[in-house]
C-alpha cells in the first residue's frame, strides 16, 4: 500500500502520485490533484504560447463559493482571470461543503468542465453525466461574470450547456441543450 503513494512527478506546485494515476483506469473517477496536474501540464507544456488560462480545481471551487465580493475580485485577479485570455478553462465539481476546503478530504461526486471564450463572450459547460453539474457550473459562471463580459447584443445569457456521452458506462445522455 505504501507503493500507491509513491511520488511520480512534481510539476510546478502539483505533485502527482501513483495513486492518482490509478484513477485513470475504469471504473474510477478523476480527482482534483490529477486534474490540477493535467491543467499545469497543458499550460506549461502543451499550450505555453497560447493565451489560455487553466484554473486549478481548488481555485475554481473557491471562486464558485466566495460570498465576499472583495475577496472574489482578489482571487480572480490573483489567478489572472481576465477577458484578455482567449480561452479560460475551469474544472467544476458538485461539492458544496466549503468547510471541507482545507481539510484534505475529497468532496463532491462528479467533475465537468466550464470554458469561457473571450471572442464569443460565452460560457460553455461540458458535462458527461446528464447535466448533473449544471447548477455548479452555472454558479461558477455567474461568479466569473463579474470580470468576464457575458453575451453579445441581444444575447443576455452567454451560456451553452452540453451533455455528451463519454462511454464510461455511467453516462446516459447524448443530447446537446441550451439553458
Amino acid at each position: 500500500m505504501a507503493n500507491s503513494n509513491k511520488l511520480i512527478e512534481t510539476f510546478d506546485t502539483v505533485e502527482l502520485y501513483r495513486s492518482d494515476l490509478k484513477l485513470c483506469d475504469p471504473p474510477r473517477y478523476l480527482n482534483d490533484n490529477l486534474i490540477g496536474f493535467t491543467f499545469e501540464y497543458f499550460a506549461k507544456v502543451l499550450f505555453p504560447k497560447e493565451n489560455y488560462l487553466f484554473c486549478p480545481p481548488g481555485a475554481a471551487f473557491v471562486i464558485s463559493h466566495e460570498d465576499d465580493h472583495e475577496d472574489l475580485f482578489d482571487t480572480l485577479n490573483g489567478k489572472d482571470v481576465s477577458p484578455k485570455k482567449k480561452l479560460l478553462f475551469f474544472p467544476v465539481n458538485d461539492a458544496s461543503d466549503t468547510s471541507m476546503l482545507y481539510s484534505g478530504r475529497s468532496q463532491g461526486n462528479h467533475w465537468s468542465l466550464l470554458v469561457y471564450n473571450s471572442d464569443t463572450k460565452r460560457f460553455y459547460s461540458f458535462d458527461s453525466s446528464m447535466g448533473s453539474n449544471y447548477r455548479s457550473a452555472l454558479r461558477l459562471a455567474q461568479q466569473l461574470s463579474c470580470v468576464l463580459p457575458v453575451g453579445e447584443e441581444g444575447d443576455s445569457d452567454g451560456w451553452n450547456h452540453s451533455n455528451k456521452n463519454n462511454n464510461n458506462n455511467n453516462d446516459n445522455d447524448d443530447r446537446e441543450g441550451k439553458k
